[in-house]
């Protein structure tokens, strides 16, 4: 069996894929959760004292202290027996002022409450991703989804420069190097919750700025890799005004961290900085899917295959 001519392959391939057109829906998918994320962190929302069943209510104006120190409760049920028990720390969090709330199937989150400033009417999509687990759900599988796709994408688009100068020759290699650290800080800025990954949340500040800082480089590499004069200078402005948000995005995340408000409201100046940014990313993805138009890939049978096939 000689090798098959590129057309013979085409034509004997068992599976013929449109690399463009699989990005396309990679790109539409991840869009519509993106926006739908948006959408939900944008609805104006703070969270209520939702821990005051009538239970909880007695327990804070009647818990008493033992001469250690230690905080316990005693109450007679409904049938007459005496109940009670020791109060651990989610207690003092409620005597302090804190409010706990709900995510997803957890009831052990805090946050305090405060009197919103009329100038910030705007809703930050980190804060909000925060409170409702709807929101985080859709950004993390956005970037799930668009993980494995994007850095196929660019390994394609390395591997066709590898004939060309060196200059991008190293900015193939690279663009692939910095897209793998852009995808693994977005999942850790998308997947870490500041109460239900308490431990880790000291690397979300981080992860969001290597996010950042990687999607700038990601830029500034394809201005050497792709030659279309309008493509560069949009890729040079995204990555100005990319470096421009950054402190105003990573100043959110801090503050919030530090001290979790039950209210997702920002200046409208955080908004609109987090949705640059999104829409820079978006963007740039657009512009890498129009250069892989015509790129195809054909799975074909190896000759161990075909002989394999002709014996049985």
């Amino acid at each position: 069996m000689t090798r098959l001519s590129p057309d013979e392959e085409a034509s004997q391939a068992y599976l013929d894929i449109d690399v463009a057109a699989v990005g396309g829906f990679s790109l539409a998918l991840s869009t519509i959760f993106v926006i739908s994320a948006i959408y939900l962190a944008a609805l104006p929302h703070v969270l209520e004292e939702a821990y005051f069943t009538n239970k909880t209510e007695f327990v804070v104006h009647n818990y008493k202290t033992y001469s250690n120190g230690t905080l316990y409760f005693d109450y007679v049920n409904e049938k007459g027996k005496k109940e009670g028990g020791i109060l651990g720390d989610w207690f003092l969090r409620f005597l302090a002022g804190e409010y706990r709330y709900s995510f997803g199937n957890s009831f052990a989150n805090y946050c305090w409450p405060r009197v919103v400033p009329t100038a910030q009417w705007a809703s930050s999509t980190y804060r909000a991703m925060q409170h409702k687990a709807s929101v985080q759900t859709l950004l993390r599988s956005s970037v799930l989804f668009s993980m494995s796709n994007s850095l196929f994408q660019t390994i394609v688009l390395a591997h066709a420069a590898i004939q060309s100068s060196p200059l991008l020759v190293l900015s193939g290699y690279g663009s692939v190097a910095v897209d793998v650290a852009h995808s693994l800080s977005s999942f850790a800025l998308t997947a870490i919750h500041v109460w239900q990954d308490e431990k880790m949340v000291f690397m979300v500040y981080t992860a969001a700025d290597v996010a950042l800082c990687s999607l700038v480089a990601k830029l500034i590499l394809n201005v050497f890799l792709d030659n279309t004069a309008l493509h560069q200078l949009f890729r040079i402005a995204s990555a100005i005004t990319v470096f421009l948000v950054r402190p105003i995005i990573l100043s959110d995340i801090s503050t919030f961290n530090k001290r979790t408000v039950c209210d997702s409201n920002v200046y409208p100046a955080v908004f609109l900085a987090q949705l640059l940014a999104i829409l820079v990313i978006f963007l740039n993805s657009l512009l890498q899917i129009r250069r892989l138009r015509g790129i195809r890939m054909y799975l074909s049978s190896t000759l161990r295959e075909y002989k394999f096939q002709l014996s049985i």
